[in-house]
C-alpha cells in the first residue's frame, strides 16, 4: 500500500494555477486552498492515529473513525462544526469518485449509505 502523501498527492496534485486560467474561470485558487486544507486534516488524522492511508484504505470504518476524529479535533477558533465536517466528507467523496472512475482504485465504499455527508440545519 502506498503511503498517504504518495497516494493522495499523486492523484490530486497541489499546484498553483496561473492567473490566465483563473481569469478564464477554469480552475481557481479556491480548489487549491480547499485541497490543501483537506490534505492537512488527513495528515493530522494519520499522525494522530499512527496509520498510513491510501485510496484503498478509505472504508466505512475509516469514515466512522475520521468523523470521530473531526468531532474531537479543534482548530484556532474552536471545534469543527458539523457543516465543515460535511463539506470535508463531500469533497473526499468527490475525490474518491474521480479516482474510482479513472481506475486509480477499485474501492467503492464511498458509495455506501453509511458514508454520508453531515449537515446541520441553520
Amino acid at each position: 500500500m502506498q503511503t498517504f502523501s504518495a497516494s493522495w498527492n499523486t492523484y490530486f496534485p497541489l499546484q498553483r494555477r496561473d492567473d490566465t486560467e483563473q481569469q478564464r474561470g477554469q480552475i481557481g485558487s479556491r480548489y487549491d486552498t480547499e485541497l490543501c486544507f483537506h490534505l492537512k486534516i488527513l495528515k493530522q488524522y494519520c499522525a494522530s492515529r499512527r496509520t498510513k492511508l491510501g485510496l484503498d484504505g478509505v472504508t466505512v470504518s475509516f469514515y466512522n473513525d475520521f468523523v470521530k476524529f473531526m468531532n474531537e479535533a479543534s482548530h484556532s477558533r474552536g471545534k469543527y462544526k458539523p457543516n465543515v465536517i460535511g463539506k470535508f466528507v463531500k469533497s473526499m467523496k468527490a475525490m474518491l469518485r474521480y479516482a474510482y472512475e479513472n481506475n486509480y482504485t477499485t474501492n467503492d465504499d464511498f458509495k455506501r449509505r453509511e458514508f454520508k455527508v453531515y449537515k446541520e440545519n441553520v
